[in-house]
């Protein structure tokens, strides 16, 4: 009868917390926005720019989806939509990144992928990321007239620069992670932590996981190249619709330059 009765409690506590919170977020809402400025650019919002925004979101998050995959085909399509969706939340909520650990955890909950073999896929996909971020933000140096003195043969040697430098690093970044992984385990080594069991058998399990990688394709690399491009192509076309949908003229140079 306690039970039945802390069961009921515990609604009631959730919707008292949540109502709490909505409160505090509504009233920081009113003190530190403008409602008279909002109200204008919502009624100047262009709302086909939104739609076609809307289009752009949910391509990025298939293109997401269908990336992820490579890496960890046995996992059905539409089970990685929703982890991509969730992660992407809690990458937002969590703080310093730790929100990256939910992909590794719904992976495993699917039973197609483990904890550590889906943290080195998150690695390596971040190091495609980190490639392509660079490629299009060494590009949009190039084209932006208010660099380099307004020289884009300059801008577009650095570019070029640059984007071999990502290029190698795509095509080696096996040698890569074999050279993250001697790293850290002579940070181990220099905090006295390789030799305990606990720390060797993480760094055997990261062996594994790494030599696995040599299986990999060079079709399914570049694959994944592709969808890291085309990923960000729409994060940053998303980032140009949603400013001038608000009225704001700005190129996708500046857009991608922030």
């Amino acid at each position: 009868m306690a039970q039945t009765e802390q069961t009921k409690k515990t609604p009631l506590l959730r919707w008292a917390i949540a109502l709490l919170i909505t409160a505090t977020l509504v009233s920081l809402l009113y003190r530190y926005v403008d409602i008279d400025q909002m109200t204008v650019m919502v009624r100047n919002i262009d709302w086909q720019i939104v739609a076609m925004g809307f289009a752009i979101y949910c391509l990025s998050y298939l293109l997401r989806a269908y990336r992820f995959i490579q890496l960890s085909p046995r996992t059905p399509f539409f089970s990685m939509l929703s982890i991509v969706a969730a992660h992407s939340f809690m990458l937002r909520v969590l703080p310093a990144r730790s929100g990256e650990l939910v992909y590794a955890f719904l992976v495993k909950r699917t039973g197609t992928g483990g904890m550590g073999e889906s943290v080195l896929n998150l690695v390596l996909l971040r190091l495609f990321d980190v490639v392509m971020v660079v490629l299009f933000f060494s590009v949009a140096l190039a084209f932006d007239a208010g660099v380099y003195l307004g020289d884009v043969r300059l801008g577009i040697i650095y570019s070029s620069i640059l984007g071999a430098i990502g290029l190698i690093c795509i095509l080696a970044y096996r040698r890569l992670l074999h050279g993250l992984l001697s790293f850290l385990v002579a940070v181990a080594r220099l905090a006295r932590l390789a030799d305990r069991p606990r720390v060797k058998k993480i760094f055997d399990r990261a062996r594994v996981s790494i030599a696995s990688f040599d299986k990999i394709s060079l079709a399914t690399v570049l694959m994944i190249a592709v969808l890291s491009l085309f990923s960000w192509a729409c994060i940053y076309a998303l980032s140009v619709a949603s400013l001038r949908a608000l009225g704001v003229k700005v190129t996708v140079a500046q857009a991608i330059l922030g």
